[in-house]
């Protein structure tokens, strides 16, 4: 039980992280010149936002169309980096584009080779002087207590975020989104003086503001947060009405626990007959559950396996097994219909459909085995009852 609301005290505050507002822009940008320093380098000249994952595609292609130039002087390189700048941020004033784009097509040291190993950097001189002070021990308690939940629930929004968009977004350019020791840890570290312990307290400051960000020597670009936030039980985006993200440039993303799908199922339900022309395997399995495993055997014909019994387990309602084909969902298993133990808000029972192996043929051997129970003691309930 302490082991359980632990968890749900990590849950809740990581969920509270990516739904509450981020720090003011000005403290985020103030933060990157400590994460800088951690590696004995100058805050970079430029910190470019982008509003939403869609811009940060943008702006990081016109970044590498000026790394591409093979002379930074080149007039047509400055003119593809500032077309490239201003079609990224259309509402830049013109000036500001033509001093982007000057940065990075001008003379001098090149300000887009990205910084190898910033992230890792700080985090490796943090521990090393934490291992000197406290012990390697007491660094290793203190990196166990990270809110794991709380890095899965960032990964799990930034995934669905840039499922889809450019290779310039999978480039190792990215940081990591979250921070690998926890914020107990980092306070210890910074009260006693630990010298990169600044760094990694700017990172947290950066990482609780933003999506994601990627580190140059000339600039940074960051990515905003998305305004509104929507996730399941655990963490993951989800919205059974609208969209899971959504950015302040109108920018959104539709999500089925954690999966990137097309605006239409969420809007309606797809039958059938639909489910079944789309090529994306779990794109489909989002879209039978959104739809229903009750209806969408009804839509598809799926073929029955054993007789409909009693459910031991909830008086008064069945259990229906059918087998799913490889054809349908990518992999052959089965689907035992059963209906939910307990009433939803609005008084009724849920119908909703149970994966199990393609090995059970009989309804109460595949709701025993989604308990971990033996066949013969599911049977049993209906005797105690």
């Amino acid at each position: 039980m302490i082991e359980d609301a632990a968890v749900a005290g990590v849950h809740d505050r990581a969920l509270a992280d990516v739904t509450d507002p981020p720090p003011p822009r000005a403290e985020i940008e103030a933060a990157i010149g400590p994460w800088y320093a951690a590696v004995g380098l100058p805050a970079p000249a430029h910190v470019l936002w982008a509003s939403s994952p869609p811009k940060a595609e943008q702006l990081l292609h016109a970044l590498r169309v000026a790394s591409r130039a093979s002379d930074r002087a080149d007039t047509i390189a400055f003119v593809a980096v500032h077309d490239a700048v201003a079609r990224a941020f259309p509402r830049l004033p013109g000036a500001r584009v033509t001093e982007i784009a000057g940065l990075f097509a001008g003379d001098g040291a090149d300000p887009l080779a990205p910084i190898a190993g910033l992230h890792t950097s700080a985090l490796d001189a943090v521990a090393s002087h934490a291992r000197v002070r406290f012990g390697a021990a007491a660094v290793r308690r203190i990196e166990t207590a990270q809110a794991r939940r709380l890095a899965t629930v960032r990964t799990a929004i930034h995934d669905t975020a840039f499922a889809g968009l450019g290779a310039a977004l999978t480039e190792d350019r990215l940081l990591p989104r979250r921070e690998p020791l926890s914020a107990e840890g980092l306070k210890l570290f910074a009260e006693h003086g630990l010298p990169a312990a600044r760094a990694w307290t700017a990172w947290a400051t950066i990482a609780s503001g933003t999506l994601a960000c990627w580190a140059f020597h000339g600039c940074v670009v960051v990515c905003e947060r998305p305004r509104t936030v929507r996730v399941d039980a655990l963490g993951r985006p989800h919205g059974e009405a609208g969209p899971a993200l959504e950015w302040s440039d109108g920018h959104t993303v539709f999500a089925w626990h954690g999966t990137r799908v097309p605006e239409s199922l969420i809007v309606t339900p797809w039958p059938g007959r639909i489910i079944l022309r789309e090529r994306n395997i779990e794109v489909r399995r989002c879209a039978i559950e959104r739809l229903g495993w009750e209806r969408f055997v009804a839509d598809v014909g799926l073929q029955q396996v054993g007789p409909t019994v009693p459910d031991p387990a909830n008086p008064g309602h069945t259990l229906r097994l059918y087998d799913v084909p490889r054809g349908i969902a990518g992999e052959a298993f089965r689907v035992l219909l059963c209906t939910n133990a307990t009433t939803e808000r609005d008084g009724t029972r849920r119908r909703y459909g149970l994966i199990v192996p393609v090995s059970l043929s009989d309804p109460l051997a595949a709701a025993a085995w989604s308990f971990g129970l033996p066949a013969a003691h599911y049977r049993a309930l209906a005797a105690a009852s």
